[in-house]
């Protein structure tokens, strides 16, 4: 067990229809339904099956939607069932060879309205399938969530997600749009964007998942990224949500570290408040790296074949890494690029280390991560004070 203790100035670091116009409501009702009218006669109504696939025409509104399933119609067609108001179910991914285009311009306009914007929708699209997609999925409302129907397997195609073709252009997998940026630091409102049950698979140089959440009506949970080789696997921001069971490979079936890749990376926005629970990162060049993160914790984070393990491009302001498992380091544990605020750098890391498990310090000198902690000294150019671990564990 490795156990650590990284603080500057007074704060420690422990760490070791479109429906046809016949059918445009295309309401499924039982056969010999029972309807009363206004004058107390009964009217049987006979099933109204849904086209079996789109025609030209007009899609139902998503105020025609909920309607209609405020009537006990069941608006759907073969590539979309919408369940209610709030919830659109995906069909079989053969059914339609523009996946991206038709989420864009079929389902995720007939979702919901927030309540906070004209053109932004909430709700959740549940996937039966994995579907591939010829544009990065981008740009999707803050308040989308993607469950799939079933938890991942270990393999995509035992999974329900989202895979990149042959044709597929572009920088990302599936990308959620941030919004209520104030100033430097940006503080979201992306309550319910999120995805669960969800297996991404990129190309070479192709980001998996962009992502942006705030508050607990956001997670990613149970979630695999793979195949994004020199790229970022999960990017993300925002406050107060929960990353849990993700599994991020850089490669498919490999064991070889891809260059100038990450497994975690958050760069441009604040990330605060926010815990990493049960997470793999293979075969990266750099397993996490933060910019300004405040009240971060990651617990049960396991990398392996990954050259260094945490960059600290700026400030980490009160980051926990504890219970983590890191094999195979090749350059270092720890690589302190910046410490911007030392009075308030607060860093701790409680693992078990095996390799090349050195601290790079913002002088670029190394440390060895052994058997005692690191303490910073309380300076603008941190150095360091060598303090025997066993010694802190000591009864008073």
């Amino acid at each position: 067990m490795t156990r650590f203790i990284f603080s500057l100035g007074t704060l420690f670091i422990l760490g070791a229809s479109t429906f046809s116009e016949n059918s445009r409501r295309s309401a499924v009702l039982p056969a010999s339904t029972a309807i009363a009218s206004s004058q107390g006669a009964v009217k049987a109504v006979t099933s109204i099956q849904a086209p079996s696939a789109l025609t030209a025409g007009t899609l139902n509104t998503a105020k025609e939607i909920r309607l209609a399933i405020a009537r006990g119609e069941r608006i759907s067609d073969r590539r979309v069932t919408f369940i209610n108001g709030h919830v659109a179910k995906l069909g079989p991914a053969h059914l339609c060879d523009d996946w991206e285009a038709f989420l864009r311009t079929k389902v995720f306009p007939r979702l919901g309205p927030t309540g906070a914007s004209k053109t932004d929708r909430v709700g959740t699209v549940v996937l039966t399938d994995q579907y591939g997609l010829k544009r990065p999925l981008k740009n999707v409302s803050p308040y989308i969530n993607f469950v799939g129907e079933h938890p991942v397997a270990f393999h995509g195609g035992n999974s329900y997600g989202f895979y990149v073709t042959d044709e597929f252009e572009g920088d990302v997998v599936l990308a959620w749009d941030p919004i209520l940026g104030r100033g430097k630091t940006h503080w979201h409102s992306n309550f319910g964007a999120g995805m669960e049950n969800v297996f991404i698979t990129a190309r070479d140089g192709v980001d998996g998942v962009h992502f942006v959440g705030a508050q607990q009506a956001s997670r990613i949970r149970n979630v695999f990224i793979r195949g994004f080789g020199s790229a970022v696997g999960l990017k993300l921001a925002g406050d107060t949500f929960s990353v849990s069971d993700v599994f991020i490979d850089s490669s498919v079936g490999k064991t070889r570290i891809a260059e100038r890749s990450t497994g975690i990376l958050q760069e441009d926005e604040s990330l605060v408040s926010v815990i990493f629970s049960n997470v793999t990162i293979h075969n990266c060049e750099v397993g996490v790296s933060l910019r300004w993160a405040e009240s971060v914790v990651f617990d049960l984070l396991e990398t392996e074949h990954v050259r260094t393990n945490i960059v600290i491009k700026q400030q980490a302001t009160n980051v926990s890494f504890r219970n983590c498992n890191f094999r195979h380091i090749s350059r270092a544990l720890l690589d302190l690029e910046v410490v911007q605020h030392p009075g308030a750098f607060k860093l701790t890391i409680d693992a078990v280390a095996r390799g090349k498990a050195i601290a790079i310090l913002p002088d670029r000198s190394e440390k060895p991560l052994t058997n005692w902690a690191l303490i910073p000294k309380r300076s603008r150019v941190p150095g360091l004070v060598e303090v025997d671990s066993r010694e802190l564990l000591k009864p008073d």
